[in-house]
């Protein structure tokens, strides 16, 4: 019987090859394409390539969707008036969207927004959470 550990190293090298073998196919077969043989075409495409790359992640990374729960969560944390902070989430056992005020933050820790209300702590998912708003605005959407 071959243990966990060889299964993981076989799988490892296994995938490791592939990934060269993609390589070598994208490699040669962007090669022989008839106008990237030329390396300065090959070196302008790439460039033009490199540059729309850059400006697609560059729009993507200040859009409001690249906040992160957490980020919110520690966010409401420090604000001085948490009250204005709604907290939406999906309660599998109520079966329907609960919605509690911001001033019930307490922390966030393991993958878990701890909320302290009537002297009991409830733990809530973060990949529950739906969305998080601000005087009625939506601050952060899943």
């Amino acid at each position: 019987m071959v243990s966990e550990k060889t299964k993981k190293y076989i799988w490892s090298v296994i995938g490791g090859a592939g990934v060269i073998f993609f390589w070598i196919g994208v490699w040669d077969g962007i090669g022989s394409l008839p106008y990237v043989v030329e390396y300065y075409n090959s070196l302008i495409l790439g460039i033009i390539m490199l540059i729309i790359a850059g400006l697609k992640f560059k729009w993507f990374s200040f859009s409001k969707k690249s906040k992160t729960i957490e980020d919110a969560i520690h966010h409401i944390k420090k604000h001085p008036q948490k009250e204005e902070f709604k907290i939406s989430y999906f309660d599998k056992i109520k079966k329907g969207m609960i919605h509690l005020e911001g001033k019930f933050v307490k922390k966030v820790e393991k993958g878990m927004v701890v909320l302290e209300k009537d002297g009991k702590e409830i733990f809530i998912p973060l990949h529950r959470v739906n969305e998080v708003k601000h005087k009625g605005k939506s601050y952060w959407k899943a």
